[in-house]
């Protein structure tokens, strides 16, 4: 078996040193070391921010808002003004069933969260006026 040649000398794209690519990179290696690899990544990812402004901005706006989140904790609870007391009773019921659902496989819970939604709306049939 031949030994491995030790990769040839290259020039840093950033910059322009000489350096000796690692033996696993040889190939792909760009730069000389952290900094300038840093360097090159920032350079890149400016060209890119600028090529698409406004999706820029959007990643900008929720990277701000997952950040603000997270310092302050879970948002305010949500409305249920929309929901009538039987759609709410049985989100109540879906969600202490979804405690036990994850000793369960997936199959059961599909099955249990159908009888779940056959019951209501059988129950929702039998009552009049609705």
């Amino acid at each position: 078996m031949k030994p491995k040649r030790e990769p040839r000398p290259r020039r840093c794209c950033e910059c322009r040193r000489w350096y000796r690519p690692g033996p696993s990179a040889a190939k792909a290696q760009k730069t000389c070391g952290k900094r300038c690899r840093l360097r090159r990544r920032a350079k890149h990812e400016a060209a890119r921010r600028e090529a698409d402004l406004p999706a820029a901005r959007r990643r900008e706006r929720a990277r701000k808002r997952r950040q603000r989140e997270r310092q302050t904790g879970a948002g305010p609870p949500m409305s249920r003004a929309g929901l009538s007391a039987q759609s709410s009773a049985a989100i109540e019921e879906i969600v202490e069933k979804l405690g036990h659902a994850q000793r369960m496989s997936r199959a059961g819970l599909r099955r249990q969260l159908r009888r779940l939604a056959l019951g209501e709306l059988a129950r929702g049939a039998a009552e009049p006026g609705a």
